[in-house]
């Protein structure tokens, strides 16, 4: 074999030696990137039957949240809840209870998003009750209020009322009624 034809082949060699570690280089860096991008998709922990209690300054419980499965995911510090209740106590106005299909807490944690035949409840009394019923609710925990832009259906004993948004306030059993409200109220006939 000539001396040009040693050089060819030397220059042949490394240039596919140089090609083959870029392909190759390419190839891990873009499974690693799939490998990353797929564990920040996974939750970093899951908590089944889960239950918390928060506390006012006071040491009064101010609300309970219970949730069938909690996960946390680490990347955007999201957290999901599988079948959410929510309870706010309060001796001198009655309780709140909000439940719903899933649920999601912002970052901050002062924010759920409760999404999925979400009913609210307010027991005053044992004969004084009101349930509200929407697909979407938006709770502000630390102010004790929740609010929701899609359509509600509120029903008490012999009235019901429909409309579109709401607002209610559980520290002073405040509610504000958007759009498009209608009602309906019977009279309960004497025995």
């Amino acid at each position: 074999m000539s001396h040009r034809q040693l050089v060819i082949l030397f220059g042949t060699t490394l240039t596919a030696i140089i090609f083959a570690i870029a392909w190759f280089s390419q190839t891990v860096s873009e499974t690693s990137k799939k490998q990353q991008r797929l564990a920040d998709s996974l939750p970093d922990f899951i908590i089944r039957d889960f239950n918390s209690q928060q506390f006012n300054a006071d040491g009064k419980l101010q609300y309970e949240m219970e949730a069938n499965q909690l996960i946390h995911y680490p990347t955007n510090d999201a957290t999901e809840l599988d079948s959410p209740v929510l309870k706010f106590e309060s001796e001198v106005k009655g309780s709140w209870t909000v439940q719903s299909e899933r649920g999601f807490v912002a970052t901050d944690g002062n924010i759920v998003e409760l999404n999925g035949n979400v009913l609210l409840t307010r027991q005053a009394t044992l004969e004084d009750s009101v349930t509200m019923a929407t697909e979407t609710l938006y709770l502000h925990l630390d102010k004790e209020f929740a609010e929701t832009t899609k359509p509600v259906i509120i029903s008490s004993t012999n009235t019901t009322v429909e409309a579109v948004g709401m607002q209610a306030d559980f520290t002073d059993n405040r509610l504000i009624l958007v759009s498009k409200v209608r009602g309906r109220h019977e009279i309960p006939s004497k025995p």
